[in-house]
């Protein structure tokens, strides 16, 4: 189990092979779920908070269809 922040990661999508796009939730939070970039598996940034998880994922697949234009995405290609 992973956790930052106090929200245990629920998901990860390893997007290349240093990026993670995550899905974090807190029971206990005003804002009960995250996605996050992960970069490494320990450097979070740039959390969109949501209150629903269907809204962490429509976060999680915006965060994709923006960032299609990272060449990092195509490192798996290469695996």
């Amino acid at each position: 189990m992973r956790e930052n922040a106090g929200y245990e990661i629920v998901t990860a999508l390893r997007v290349s092979k240093r990026m993670e796009l995550v899905i974090g939730r807190n029971m206990k939070a005003p804002s009960m779920w995250v996605c996050w970039y992960c970069i490494d598996g320990n450097n979070y940034s740039t959390g969109d908070y949501c209150s629903t998880f269907k809204g962490a994922l429509q976060s999680l697949a915006d965060r994709i269809n923006k960032n299609m234009c990272f060449t990092d995405f195509g490192d798996l290609d290469k695996e």
